[in-house]
């Protein structure tokens, strides 16, 4: 999971924010949203188990809410 407020992106796994960044200019384009694909050609290589968009950054106990939520359902 992934989530941005504004100012700073952040990597979540497993419920724990793993990695933070400052974000950079916007780069906001005229194209679909694409889930499992980078700007370019590369691919995710795997299976997705829930994907779910928000109109605002979750916090992180909503975050570690929806995780254990879902993680038994997927064996995690």
């Amino acid at each position: 999971m992934a989530t941005y407020d504004g100012a700073t992106r952040v990597i979540w796994v497993n419920g724990a924010g793993i990695a933070t960044a400052p974000s950079g200019p916007n780069n906001v384009t005229n194209s679909f949203l694409q889930i499992g694909k980078t700007y370019s050609v590369e691919y995710f290589n795997g299976n997705y188990g829930q994907a779910m968009i928000y109109n605002r950054a979750l916090t992180s106990d909503e975050i570690s809410q929806n995780y254990n939520y879902f993680r038994t359902r997927y064996g995690v």
